[in-house]
């Protein structure tokens, strides 16, 4: 038994070293990392005994360093500004919602926990038509009341539902895992009041 705890835990630590080995070799390349920060926030969210304690910190590192990329390597740059903006208004409004739903009268951590079928399936969209599919189903589970204005964006621009897939992903995980793991620290505030 001893033995086979100690293989799943070394195992686990290897996998975290592979991924921050992997985000360290995009950040040197200055390529974006997002999907691979999603993938470690999905990560912290699915494992119940693991606490990074600063989400935030993550969370604007990885939207600052792919907002840098993008302003390199894009002709649109106000455009893209504006959809990863709103994905991650969107993102913040599910992660809310989940928190503060009235299922069964659970509380915020379990509202977190229950989330997950949701979370997975729109992590799992390989398409567009997937994607909005899996966002229907969250908005239409938590009462997701995003304004048109933010609808708009992400319907929009179907070559980009990637980005703003992660976009949403990151935000979400960020705010539920906050909630999961909490921490009191008043400077994590970004300037919507967010944390």
């Amino acid at each position: 038994m001893a033995k086979t705890l100690q293989k799943k835990k070394k195992k686990k630590i290897i996998e975290e070293r592979t991924l921050r080995n992997k985000i360290l070799k995009k950040f040197l390349s200055e390529e974006s990392f997002l999907p691979e920060m999603v993938e470690l926030m999905f990560r912290i969210y699915n494992h119940k005994g693991r606490k990074y304690r600063n989400y935030w910190m993550l969370e604007q590192f990885t939207l600052t360093f792919d907002r840098l990329i993008t302003e390199n390597n894009s002709n649109n740059m106000n455009e893209s500004k504006t959809i990863e903006e709103k994905a991650i208004t969107a993102g913040y409004w599910i992660a809310a919602n989940i928190i503060s739903s009235n299922n069964a009268n659970n509380s915020k951590k379990e509202n977190a926990v229950n989330a997950k079928k949701y979370l997975i399936q729109l992590r799992k969209a390989n398409d567009f038509e997937q994607f909005s599919k899996a966002l229907e189903r969250i908005m239409f589970k938590y009462n997701v009341q995003l304004n048109d204005d933010v609808q708009l964006a992400l319907d929009s621009p179907k070559e980009q539902f990637l980005k703003i897939k992660h976009h949403i992903l990151l935000k979400a995980l960020s705010t539920l895992n906050k909630e999961l793991n909490p921490i009191s620290n008043a400077k994590n505030e970004d300037k919507n009041g967010q944390q």
